[in-house]
């Protein structure tokens, strides 16, 4: 039983791993796609440069959502290399 269980939580890992790999590659696609038509705009009408913050909230937020997308996935990639090492740690364990 408990093997299953641990070859369960194994599974649940990498798919929640894979999920936030896809969402990367998501909002990095949509990113793109975002400034390539920035970009074609800018080529376009130079002229019409707007200078308020409200055209730029949902490229700010995109850019937020995908460094914390990335944040999560380093921490829990961390996490999971140092796990081990820091838990005697944090609890207060030295071993020498």
């Amino acid at each position: 039983m408990k093997e299953e269980a641990e070859v369960q939580m194994k599974n649940d890992a990498k798919l929640e791993e894979r999920k936030l790999e896809t969402q990367l590659m998501v909002a990095e696609e949509v990113r793109k796609i975002v400034e390539g038509g920035q970009q074609a705009e800018k080529a376009h009408s130079v002229a019409d440069v707007d200078d308020t913050d409200i055209a730029n909230d949902a490229e700010e937020f995109e850019r937020w959502k995908l460094r914390e997308l990335m944040r999560i996935k380093r921490e829990r990639e961390e996490r999971e290399q140092y796990g081990p090492q820091t838990s005697n740690f944090s609890r207060g364990i030295m071993l020498h």
